[in-house]
């Protein structure tokens, strides 16, 4: 797979050999960032949220690691 993207308006796209699993992978990450942006929003409005919504799977897992720990 080739993806070709613009990284600057006067410049010409930057072109890359990807994989279809890659940019699954970049997508989940992404929307990951966004739901944590909600979540922002979310608790601004004082709306309740799940407690690991907006969470990277890492960053949950290293937090429940982390709580076995102490």
């Amino acid at each position: 797979v080739t993806l070709s993207a613009l990284v600057a308006p006067e410049l010409p796209p930057v072109v890359v050999a990807t994989s279809a699993e890659r940019e699954l992978a970049f997508v989940v990450g992404h929307t990951i960032h966004h739901n944590a942006l909600i979540r922002v929003m979310v608790k601004l409005i004082g709306a309740v949220v799940a407690a690991d919504f907006g969470y990277a799977p890492s960053t949950i897992v290293d937090q429940r690691r982390r709580a076995c720990v102490r």
